[in-house]
């Protein structure tokens, strides 16, 4: 499996807001990117349940503290 490049917070949020301006069209931001079709759409459907606080999330046990804190 070939190796996806190595992207910054901040470029990730980029390129999820450009998505999100886009319709949502994970293949042609994935193109655009040089990164895969499924790390997109990951990406995006992060942002769209964290928000920013995405940012923050580091591992699975994070996930799930941010997650239990926004439904709290």
């Amino acid at each position: 499996m070939k190796q996806g490049r190595n992207t910054t917070q901040d470029e990730r949020i980029a390129i999820v807001k450009d998505c999100l301006a886009s319709g949502k069209n994970y293949g042609k931001m994935a193109l655009k990117y040089q990164i895969s079709y499924q790390q997109v759409q990951t990406w995006t459907m992060r942002f769209e349940e964290f928000g920013e606080a995405w940012r923050l999330r580091t591992g699975g046990a994070s996930a799930r503290r941010i997650r239990h804190h926004a439904q709290s």
